[in-house]
């Protein structure tokens, strides 16, 4: 028996004796060569591959360079054979400043070793001429880095690490490599998509193709690519499409993903979409049997529901909300789906695993449905492109026999709508795994008739301040975004930001009662419903309602303005835009001026501006409807200045002081129009008195005589107020002459109807007679100023039309005036524009304030 004491001897001994190992292998070897790692091999230039000089740089060019490197060669060879294809590819750098240093001293290479093997032919840096070869002692670390791991996408790809040693500015870094397929998903095909312009200076870019002479490939160029250059070589034949210093074209801001504006080569053996068909096909004949729970789960809902679009619906949801998404995309995995049953047990899969499975769940209940390739960012674009079996990153459902074709994205989440108000897809094409499929097919996705969002916001203001109501209704896809961003934060989470918001507007304003949610999942209708109170107590709640903010902003940020009038390439629009904005003022007592009409008609969306008074009530309507989802460079300018108006239109700051305001401006330009009316008449009236000589009787008799100087600076001066007077003394006169049974002061304070009966009257007693239009004339002038006056001095509008309609009022009056004089005795006449001790302190006690009236 061994000793407990021996065993701890003998495990002393061994541990002594690996640290041993372990000190020779680090200290007296050396670290681990990048050469030992299994992933990577070193190799000279393969001998099909044609090699290139570093081009010298171009002086004029330094200014267009980006983060102090400038690139001389971008080279990509590519030999296609029997097994696969080899692919070889080169970058060459010059670091023009220190901005440069750290990204020429490194590059990742990206691989997948599944059907990859990665090989390293030159590590290099030139100086003064000379190459220093780096390639057996540059650093080289291959990690495994999944960037696509937050959105469930394993693919199993490796990223190798290299860093160069010893680099300096004006330095050129030079790195080889190649990709060699030792397996490949589409055996006896190949096909890419190749770049050959920059956003940046490029000394040369190449694509070398070299291929067996019976191969077939099929070739599209696009963007002013070049022509290629055919030469046989050792029995092979070789394309070369080479561009050699072309000028910059620099990228823009939100251009469609499928509309790059650089020149490029599309390469495919594929002649046609039925061949994508043929290849994919095959992957998708899968065991489509279900699990006995899952049939269980299928068959309640073929019980619940003979309606085949109910359960159409009902197994999309079974599916989405049953099956989380993770794609393991690893070697073929990527390709082909696993099969039902695998999925369902699992609880997990991707856009292929969902899809057959959905697929199986339809076809249980009595549904036809194929599966369909489509690609998530290009999808709008793949009409345009060379058919070819890697154009696709994703698979959708597309149900038949439902009245139209129904397509279905297994992989959504918190998705509404029975069929037919699930909202469309907007992927644009798809093509459907179906023999005989030749072409693409579009998959419409209209704007949709109704708001997607529509918001209406009451605001009812009182003594103890404002009452805010919103009510919010989301439908389609915007019912389907809210559900599921609802369901990944919190409502409390939705509280808090939805009160900051309003808080910001109105400072002060506190919640009353909790947020509401509401959602009809088969409608896909999901309503919120908000209360909010900004009391007058609230901190600078005087300045906060004169300059009360309403803002539209689901619609003011939708369309961002572009950066430039001027642009290059095309730009991407959002999708299915059709959104209301309401707001409703009630305010007892005023009436605010409300935003005018405005119309926005452009080549990417209507907006519509409408306001509405109904007594204390108010309506402000905004809408906005998209036309496109992509707008050519050439409309760019313009829909640039359309944005700008949406944005200043889709906010306003409104008085809920102001008493009166402009409703739509009919108001105002009826008072204007008095005013101008009033004013004619007694421009007309004022010339025609200057032109003749003051008219002074002989005849002794009735009212009360008033020289016209005297008449014009009393009734002035006291603002209107001796024209009270004036009218009593004639009317007083007039019943203690004549006799007749009038009441002075009721005329004097009805002036405005008894005017031409004044004129009239003292016609008649009158030597020189004016004709009796000209009192009819008179009359209305009186009325229509002094209607002016009264309704500006109501409601307190300002721009002075108040004291021009008080004078024009007074004015008007002067034929009454010479009328009167001339049916009075002379001497009176004269002694009338005499001024005496009353007549002087009333215009010293009047006249300061009918200066500030009038100026005010």
């Amino acid at each position: 028996m061994v000793s407990w004491h021996s065993y701890q001897q003998d495990k002393l001994r061994l541990f002594c004796f690996v640290m041993f190992t372990v000190f020779l292998s680090v200290f007296l070897i050396g670290p681990t060569s990048a050469k030992k790692n299994l992933e990577i091999s070193y190799q000279s230039l393969p001998n099909w591959v044609l090699d290139a000089s570093v081009p010298d740089t171009n002086e004029k060019r330094i200014r267009a360079v980006s983060d102090g490197i400038y690139h001389l060669i971008d080279d990509t060879q590519i030999r296609i054979g029997a097994r696969g294809a080899d692919y070889f590819l080169r970058t060459t750098q010059k670091i023009i400043d220190r901005s440069g240093l750290e990204d020429a001293s490194q590059i990742q290479l990206t691989f997948d070793p599944e059907i990859d093997n990665l090989v390293l032919h030159r590590v290099a840096v030139w100086r003064d001429g000379n190459m220093i070869d780096q390639t057996a002692t540059a650093s080289v670390e291959v990690m495994r880095r999944e960037s696509e791991l937050e959105e469930g996408i394993i693919t199993g790809q490796r990223t190798a690490h290299l860093r160069l040693d010893d680099v300096r500015v004006g330095d050129v870094t030079d790195i080889a490599w190649s990709l060699n397929e030792k397996s490949s998903y589409w055996p006896g095909h190949f096909f890419g998509k190749y770049a050959l312009g920059w956003s940046v200076p490029v000394a040369m870019t190449r694509l070398r193709v070299v291929m067996p002479r019976t191969l077939e490939l099929n070739t599209k160029l696009s963007n002013g690519a070049p022509n290629h250059e055919e030469t046989l070589e050792n029995g092979a034949r070789v394309l070369t499409w080479a561009t050699i210093d072309p000028d910059p074209i620099p990228s823009e801001k939100d251009t469609p993903k499928w509309r790059k504006h650089w020149p490029a080569v599309q390469l495919s053996t594929m002649s046609d979409w039925s061949s994508v068909v043929s290849w994919a096909l095959p992957f998708y004949d899968v065991d489509s049997s279900l699990p006995s729970d899952l049939a269980a789960k299928v068959d309640a809902i073929a019980a619940s529901s003979a309606d085949p679009k109910t359960r159409a619906t009902k197994a999309l949801w079974l599916v989405q909300d049953s099956v989380r998404y993770t794609s393991l995309s690893i070697g073929v995995g990527g390709y082909r789906p696993r099969t039902p049953a695998v999925t369902w047990k699992s609880g997990f899969g991707d856009c292929k695993d969902k899809t057959t499975l959905l697929i199986a769940v339809l076809l249980r209940l009595g549904i036809e449905a194929v599966p369909a390739l489509t690609d998530t960012d290009t999808g709008r674009g793949l009409i345009d492109l060379q058919p070819r079996a890697d154009a696709f990153d994703h698979v959708i459902v597309r149900a038949d026999g439902l009245g139209k074709p129904i397509w279905l994205d297994p992989t959504g989440s918190h998705e509404g709508g029975v069929i037919p108000y699930i909202a469309d897809q907007t992927y644009g094409f798809a093509l459907p795994l179906v023999a005989g499929q030749t072409q693409l097919q579009e998959i419409p996705a209209p704007t949709p008739d109704k708001p997607t969002i529509d918001v209406v916001e009451s605001h009812i203001r009182s003594d103890n301040g404002v009452e805010i109501a919103i009510h919010t209704t989301y439908r389609d896809d915007e019912a389907n975004i809210k559900r599921a961003s609802i369901a990944d934060s919190s409502l409390s989470s939705l509280e808090k930001n939805e009160i900051e918001y309003y808080q910001d507007l109105f400072p002060g304003v506190k919640q009353r009662g909790e947020l509401i949610v509401s959602d009809n999942r088969d409608q896909n209708i999901l309503a919120i419903e908000q209360n909010y109170f900004l009391p007058a107590t609230a901190p600078d709640y005087q300045d906060t309602i004169t300059s009360y903010q309403i803002n539209a902003w689901t619609l003011g940020d939708l369309f961002d303005t572009p950066d430039a009038a001027e642009r290059k390439t095309a730009l991407a629009l959002p999708n299915q835009i059709n959104r209301r904005h309401v707001f409703k003022l009630t305010t007892p007592g005023m009436r605010p001026e409300l935003p005018d009409a405005e119309t926005i008609s452009s080549n990417a969306f209507d907006f519509n501006r409408v306001s509405t008074r109904n007594g204390d009530n108010a309506i402000i309507e905004m809408s906005l409807v998209g036309k496109t989802t992509i707008l050519e460079a050439v409309d760019v300018a313009g829909y640039r200045n359309d944005t700008e108006r949406l944005t200043n239109l889709s906010y306003e700051f409104i008085d809920l002081d102001d008493q009166f305001g402009f409703v739509g401006s009919e108001l105002f330009l009826i008072i204007v129009g008095l005013a101008l009316v009033g004013g004619i008449v007694s421009l007309t009236l004022a010339v025609q008195s200057l032109k003749s000589a003051e008219a002074i009787g002989t005849v002794s008799g009735s009212f009360r005589p008033m020289s016209i100087s005297k008449f014009l600076v009393m009734s002035i001066s006291t603002f209107g107020v001796y024209l009270f007077y004036w009218f009593w003394r004639c009317w007083r006169r007039h019943q203690q002459t004549e006799g007749v049974a009038i009441s002075p002061f009721w005329r004097a304070f009805f002036s405005i109807f008894w005017v031409f009966e004044l004129f009239k009257a003292a016609r008649s007693k009158a030597e020189l007679q004016k004709p009796l239009w000209l009192g009819v004339i008179v009359s209305i002038g009186y009325f229509l100023t002094s209607l002016t006056s009264a309704i500006v001095e109501q409601f307190d509008v300002q721009f002075g039309i108040s004291s021009i309609a008080a004078i024009m009022g007074i004015v008007v009056l002067i034929p009454v005036v010479q009328q009167i004089n001339s049916a009075n005795d002379r001497e009176l006449v004269i002694e009338s524009g005499r001024y005496n001790k009353r007549d002087w302190l009333a215009v010293f006690c009047c006249l300061p304030f009918s200066i500030v009236l009038f100026v005010v």
